[in-house]
């Protein structure tokens, strides 16, 4: 489970992309089709930055701005005499780093929890083991507002899943034969 959920949310999709010409011309022609902002217009369009070092692509929705969309990040590189743009899809780091204190204010309140329930009963003079069970029993809603957002995390990303298909068009169009 924890390594799922660790999969999720910090685990990129790897993406290699053929262009032409050289590293700087390659970056050169993807920053001047590919805007910096999204601006006023009512289209899906992709935005980002582009250097030859630093590349960084996500698709602004006309609608709506989901923040579990996969985020383009990357570089140009030459790979065996060609010019490749390499980086790979991955979340937000705002998001990765909400969900990662998400997680552990959840686990912590899970562990004090059992940890209170034990210290009531000691206190309290009864069976040590009926105060972890009843800590427990508190700390499954926790767990729950775990798996509320493991599924949140979940569904996100399945909203978004032809967003990296649309950031590897739009590069791969900047390089089409009959760009001018």
């Amino acid at each position: 489970m924890i390594r799922r959920l660790v999969n999720e949310l910090y685990r990129g999709e790897q993406a290699s992309i053929l262009v032409d010409g050289s590293p700087e011309h390659a970056a050169r022609r993807l920053r001047e089709i590919t805007r910096r902002w999204r601006g006023l217009t009512f289209m899906d369009i992709v935005v980002g930055s582009v250097a030859v070092d630093r590349v960084v692509l996500y698709l602004s929705h006309r609608s709506l701005r989901n923040a579990f969309a996969p985020i383009f990040r990357g570089r140009f590189a030459v790979v065996r005499g060609r010019t490749y743009l390499i980086g790979s899809f991955a979340l937000h780091r705002l998001v990765q780093a909400f969900m990662t204190a998400w997680f552990c204010c959840i686990a912590v309140f899970c562990l004090l929890a059992v940890v209170a329930g034990a210290d009531a009963a000691s206190k309290r003079g009864g069976a040590l083991w009926l105060g972890i069970v009843a800590g427990g029993l508190v700390a499954l809603l926790g767990a729950a507002l775990g798996w509320l957002g493991f599924a949140g995390v979940r569904l996100g990303k399945r909203l978004s899943e032809g967003d990296a298909d649309k950031i590897v068009e739009h590069v791969k169009s900047s390089f089409a034969k009959n760009v001018v």
